[in-house]
């Protein structure tokens, strides 16, 4: 291999170009920087210090320093931030961008086993640069889920297991568990130990907990009044139609040849709590439409709440991603099959989102939910509007493919 050396007559930072030439007079050019002279800036991260662990939604300041050999200290420009946000075996490059020796931003809960790379980047008047790194963790603890029976299935932010379960979670975190209204055997759901509904939202406490989902045999647990219990609010669809059928002056909806919404008008409130509890709930809707795809047309005025029951019917196998975003509060429940005892919730809005926006929360996006082609799974959506601006789109992620609102050619009209 031919070489050439060259001696450069004074400290500079220099640009060598290598040019080849074929026998048919087509070329190519390289190029490669050399720092004559001179050394790279030491980059160097004085805060947060390594192995330091934060609260979700706490401010993480950091603060950064560099020194070169020729230009001494820098700042400003020369020093960058960035970071790299670790989530499972995926690297989002985007994380947090800022320049100048010191900053902060606020640890954003994006889901369990996630942590931040902050990095700061020194770069000379010569281009020559040196980085320092340092991970941003939470403050983790573990959560044990049980029930009453053991080995009975619960789901924990989108994802089913059986109990008894562990997980690692973060301190401050926001996550959805869920206890089926029905259980094998004919158990019923009683209570969860904090208190909480057959389906809830919990926050993430300082220290390693233990959560219990209790059940009963027979029909649903009487709370301390005697009254039937409400379960959960996001599930109540599923006991108010069994409570339907056995009521003689409850005719049955129409049969539909496209997947159709029930739409109830004079809903107080702006969540699904709210929605499912009123009277109206209770009663047939106000109208019903069909829909082209999983989303709702806009301009539907105020003070409103929908249900869309269905099926989805995947086109190929494989692992799927599915995501909602709702003004003022939407819920996408998916069944382990056709069975509409089999749902479970895969993803919900806390809060409202823009339109279209499926990262504003953690919750608002499942995990891997494998599904076979051509089977049928049970699909709903509840969504609740208040006043202002409404929408609601459900989102999935095919195997290999982009985001995309779960068009109808996917989706069968549900029956009864």
């Amino acid at each position: 291999m031919p070489t050439r050396h060259d001696a450069y007559p004074e400290d500079g930072l220099y640009q060598p170009r290598l040019t080849v030439t074929d026998a048919a007079g087509l070329s190519a050019t390289a190029s490669l920087a050399v720092a004559v002279g001179s050394e790279q800036p030491a980059a160097e991260i004085l805060a947060p210090e390594a192995g330091a662990r934060f609260r979700i939604g706490e401010t993480v300041s950091f603060r950064g320093r560099a020194v070169d050999p020729d230009d001494g200290e820098l700042a400003g420009s020369q020093l960058v931030w960035s970071g790299i946000l670790h989530h499972n075996e995926h690297l989002h490059y985007d994380a947090l961008q800022a320049t100048g020796t010191e900053g902060s931003f606020v640890l954003a809960d994006h889901g369990d086993n996630t942590f931040l790379e902050l990095c700061l980047t020194a770069t000379d008047s010569q281009g020559l640069s040196s980085k320092d790194c340092v991970d941003v963790k939470p403050v983790e603890v573990t959560y044990t889920f049980a029930a009453l029976p053991a080995g009975l299935p619960l789901t924990y932010n989108g994802s089913r297991y059986f109990t008894p379960f562990q997980v690692k979670t973060y301190v401050q975190a926001r996550r959805l568990v869920e206890a089926p209204l029905r259980a094998a055997g004919g158990l019923s759901f009683s209570s969860w130990s904090d208190g909480g509904d057959a389906v809830h939202e919990i926050t993430v406490g300082d220290s390693d907990q233990v959560l219990t989902a209790r059940y009963t045999e027979g029909a649903e647990a009487a709370d301390e009044t005697g009254e039937a219990a409400a379960g959960s609010p996001l599930l109540a669809a599923e006991e108010q139609e069994a409570g339907a059928a056995a009521d003689p002056g409850h005719t049955s909806t129409p049969a539909w040849t496209a997947l159709q919404a029930e739409r109830w008008d004079g809903v107080d409130g702006d969540t699904l709590e709210a929605f499912t509890r009123t009277p109206q709930y209770h009663n047939e809707p106000a109208s019903l439409f069909a829909l082209s795809a999983l989303e709702l047309p806009r301009g539907g005025g105020t003070h409103y709440g929908v249900r869309i029951r269905g099926y989805l019917v995947p086109p190929q196998s494989g692992d799927y991603r599915f995501a909602i975003a709702a003004d003022d509060q939407g819920a996408l429940f998916l069944g382990l099959d056709a069975d509409p005892a089999h749902k479970r919730v895969v993803a919900y809005t806390p809060a409202p989102t823009p339109a279209g926006v499926y990262e504003q929360f953690v919750e608002q996006r499942s995990g891997p939910v494998t599904l076979e082609a051509g089977q049928r799974y049970y699909i709903e959506v509840l969504y609740k509007q208040a006043d202002h601006k409404d929408h609601l789109t459900v989102a999935w992620q095919q195997p290999g493919e982009g985001w995309a609102v779960i068009d109808g050619r996917f989706l069968e009209p549900f029956q009864r």
